[in-house]
This record gives C-alpha cells, sequence and structure tokens, in this order.
C-alpha cells in the first residue's frame, strides 16, 4: 500500500474512532488496579466517539469503542463506590 492510499483511508474521524476504541479497552483493563483511571479514560473515549460521530464517521469501530467506554466509566464509578461502602462498613462495625 502506497502512502497516498494510506492518507486517504486514515481520515481525522477514523483516528477518533479508533483512539476512543483504545480509550475504552485501556479503561476496561484499568478497572482491575485503578478505577479512577478507568473512569477518566471512559469519558475520554466517550468525547473521542461523539466526535467522530460529529465528524460522520459511523462504523463499527466508533459504536465499539462507545460501548467500551461506556463500561469502563461505569464500571470504574461502581467499583468506586464498593469500595467506598466498604470501607465506610469497616469503620462502622468496629
Amino acid at each position: 500500500m502506497t502512502k497516498e492510499r494510506v492518507r486517504k483511508t486514515w481520515t481525522p474521524r477514523k483516528h477518533q474512532a479508533v483512539s476512543s476504541l483504545a480509550a475504552g479497552i485501556l479503561g476496561f483493563i484499568c478497572l482491575q488496579f485503578a478505577p479512577e483511571l478507568a473512569i477518566v479514560l471512559g469519558i475520554i473515549g466517550i468525547n473521542c466517539a461523539m466526535l467522530a460521530k460529529k465528524l460522520g464517521e459511523t462504523g463499527n469501530i466508533r459504536l465499539s469503542g462507545l460501548v467500551m467506554s461506556i463500561f469502563s466509566l461505569v464500571l470504574g464509578i461502581m467499583s468506586l463506590l464498593f469500595v467506598a461502602l466498604a470501607v465506610v462498613l469497616y469503620y462502622l462495625l468496629l
């Protein structure tokens, strides 16, 4: 594939869709050790997916990035709430 053809296929909207997917996947991985980072990456991924939609991207990469980012955001918030609840219950039961 020539450089000219690669430049034509990779548009800014495609870059935004791929970065949304990457942020969603990284956020999902970060749930194990840093839920705060998963929340931040989820927000970034949702913003990138919305920007890709605004630029005209309608492919499955954008949609899967949006779904993964929403999952990482929601699960990150749930895990932080679970940890906060566990800490509160620990100190109440002492």
